[in-house]
């Protein structure tokens, strides 16, 4: 519609300059016109008859543009720790029944504020779908390329609409019933670990002191997502590695010694490849009892192998802990359970 107006704002402009110069310079008397006065006030004349026709067609425009608007339904969306997505975006899916159907596309910035594709702050949607009767919605993950017209595999937030109010949650892991536990040990360097010089406090592991079994107690990462537990160096948060069971070990042993395996769990030492992530050689072994380390575990959407928030930790974070000072080597100490996870509000209007 706007691409229709623009002919004629274009040629309302050059009405408007051809006027300027007359009223500047002034239009002799009609006995001693010439030719070329008479052509332009037939010009003028004529092209005034085309600003009333203008008009009358921007009017009959604006009428058909609230017309339009008002047979259209709309959302406003509302979310908290939502992440910026790389060559992704998010859509939100209705359901009616057993009718489902798009109302609308958005991507989130680095505040965690709904935007349109260009990057401008865009909280309201607009549907040509009666919205009135819809039951649900979810909010999923899908690719800025997306040729499949259904829904993805990775829902991030989902809720019963009660009113016109949809309030959505992150339905996919139960934080209520996840537990978890660590221990400061270098089970790759091949030192016994009652060597002094063995530098157990330099390797972190999600196993129990007395057995070294698995001591994560969540469920397996849902379809479309995998676990990542990270150690933050101060500011510097570096990556442990992912993991789907957190009854095995993870992707990750970049940092480990290659002389004996680790354990049969999530973890990491810190021994070599210092560079890799900033550190100078002479910096490493890391000792991550200094007591002002951290450790977490997030959880990442994944598609095709690809971490959808790059090397950025997910805002989905279930532990979040200080490794005390001092912290003994082969000894299990809890993880704190502090789960941050998204939450969203759908208004229908």
């Amino acid at each position: 519609m706007q691409e229709e107006l623009k002919p004629w704002i274009a040629l309302a402009a050059v009405i408007a300059i051809i006027g300027g110069m007359f009223y500047f310079f002034g239009i002799p008397s009609r006995e001693g016109n010439t030719p070329l006065i008479e052509s332009l006030q037939k010009t003028i004349s004529l092209q005034q008859q085309q600003i009333t026709a203008l008009n009358q067609k921007v009017f009959s425009l604006e009428e058909e543009l609230a017309s339009l608007k008002s047979e259209k339904h709309s959302l406003t969306i509302s979310l908290t720790n939502a992440d910026k997505l790389e060559g992704h975006h998010y859509e939100i899916w209705a359901f009616e029944k057993d009718k489902k159907f798009s109302a609308g596309t958005f991507k989130v910035n680095e505040k965690g504020e709904a935007t349109n594709f260009a990057g401008y702050r865009q909280n309201r949607l607009y549907s040509d779908r009666d919205l009135s009767k819809v039951t649900s919605f979810v909010i999923g993950i899908e690719p800025d390329s997306d040729p499949d017209p259904e829904p993805t595999d990775i829902v991030l937030l989902g809720g019963n609409v009660s009113g016109n109010t949809a309030r959505l949650k992150f339905n996919a892991i139960n934080a209520d019933s996840i537990s978890g536990s660590y221990i400061l040990a270098t089970p790759t360097n091949g030192s016994p670990p009652n060597n002094p010089s063995s530098l157990e406090d330099s390797g972190l592991w999600f196993v129990n002191d007395l057995n070294h079994e698995a001591s994560l107690n969540l469920p397996l990462a849902p379809i479309g997502w995998k676990y990542e537990a990270w150690v933050y160096l101060l500011e510097q948060p570096v990556s442990l590695g992912k993991f789907s069971s957190p009854k095995e070990a993870d992707d990750f042993n970049g940092l480990s010694e290659i002389l004996e395996q680790g354990y049969n769990a999530p973890g990491e030492d810190f021994l070599r490849n210092a560079l890799s992530i900033g550190y100078n050689p002479n910096e490493f072994p890391i000792k991550l009892n200094r007591g002002d380390y951290f450790v977490k575990v997030s959880l990442e959407p994944v598609r095709e192998g690809i971490d959808l928030n790059g090397k950025k930790i997910s805002s989905i974070v279930f532990f979040s802990s200080l490794i005390p000072l001092k912290a003994p080597a082969h000894t299990t100490i809890e993880l704190e359970k502090n789960p941050i996870l998204p939450t969203g509000e759908i208004k229908i209007e």
